[in-house]
């Protein structure tokens, strides 16, 4: 019995020193391993931030400049002139100028674009510009005017009558400020002499009533 009690004592101490040298191999071969690995810094962290873009001031509120007068556009047409070369093309604008309060004007301008075109017949309308004498929100008589082969017939109105008029004979009317008017296109329905027509009409309308008084 005592033999085999030394016996498994001798295994266990044989066991215990394998398990020792193997440890101490592992240790061995790990510190071999960082010695040869080299050594590898830590990156500093990176903060981000939120990149936020620069607000632009807030412009201030403009104040909408009020125009002098109020335009009506009546024709944009091409016309052209035959020269040596071929033909020129340019356009030809028809315009109704007007205060809402007597004044009125017509003008007609021509250029190679419809804005130029536009701004001449405007500096023209501006040139011959004409004051009617209106009686309240009408005129004071009937007055018939022609121009070339166009021929108009304007008459007063009830106040809440309205604007009772074509095209081109509105325009002149509403811009002169007149209200309660009833007309009548009686020639040519060209717009350029009946717009014409209806401001020579209010030309003689304020001529009379100035020789009345």
């Amino acid at each position: 019995m005592m033999d085999e009690n030394k016996e498994k004592k001798i295994e266990d101490n044989k066991k215990d020193d394998e398990l020792i040298s193997n440890n101490d191999a592992e240790k061995t071969s790990k510190k071999e391993e960082n010695q040869e690995k080299p050594e590898q810094k830590e990156k500093p962290e990176i903060k981000k931030f939120r990149t936020i873009a620069p607000t632009r001031p807030r412009r201030e509120s403009r104040q909408e400049i009020k125009k002098e007068f109020d335009e009506k556009v009546l024709e944009i047409s091409r016309v052209a002139r035959v020269v040596k070369g071929g033909r020129r093309f340019k356009f030809r604008a028809t315009v109704v100028i007007g205060n809402h309060n007597g004044k009125v004007g017509i003008g007609l301008g021509k250029g190679s674009e419809v804005t130029v075109a536009v701004s001449k017949a405007v500096a023209k309308a501006k040139k011959h510009m004409l004051e009617a004498k209106l009686y309240g929100s009408t005129i004071p008589f009937d007055i018939e005017s022609s121009f070339k082969s166009a021929k108009v017939l304007l008459k007063p109105a009830k106040k809440g009558t309205g604007i009772i008029a074509g095209g081109p004979v509105r325009a002149v009317v509403e811009l002169a400020g007149i209200s309660d008017i009833s007309s009548k296109m009686l020639g040519s329905s060209n717009k350029i002499n009946n717009a014409v027509a209806t401001f020579q009409a209010l030309e003689r309308l304020t001529k009379l009533t100035e020789l009345k008084k």
